[in-house]
């Protein structure tokens, strides 16, 4: 008999610290949807008012997390990224002056509208 080869798993586009903190999110969402019905059916009547309040939390924690990052410096990225080459300015004036070189030339000076 022949033996099956399993295929080899295929290579995710993103990295894995993206993939994980995907699933970190979509974990965080899912306990605050089943923490908000929770509040809603068992908490006293004053108390299920701020059930809704449960879903700043990942609001929140985004926020935190992009500070952290910010504060972490500048991304990997950032630092890797080539100088923008300086354009050199023309010896010439420049052509698109406020003085026009031919006053009585209609083509290039005439207003707009």
């Amino acid at each position: 008999m022949s033996q099956t080869q399993k295929p080899e798993p295929e290579t995710e586009d993103l990295p894995k610290e993206q993939v994980e903190a995907a699933r970190r999110r979509s974990r965080i969402n899912a306990l605050i949807l089943v923490a908000t019905f929770i509040v809603i059916t068992l908490a006293p009547d004053p108390y299920k008012l701020f059930a809704p309040l449960l879903f700043l939390i990942p609001v929140i924690l985004s926020l935190i997390n992009r500070v952290r990052k910010d504060s972490n410096g500048p991304t990997p990225q950032a630092k890797n990224l080539p100088a923008q080459p300086s354009i050199p300015k023309p010896n010439g004036s420049e052509p698109y002056s406020y003085t026009p070189r031919n006053p009585q030339d209609p083509r290039r000076y005439k207003p707009i509208g």
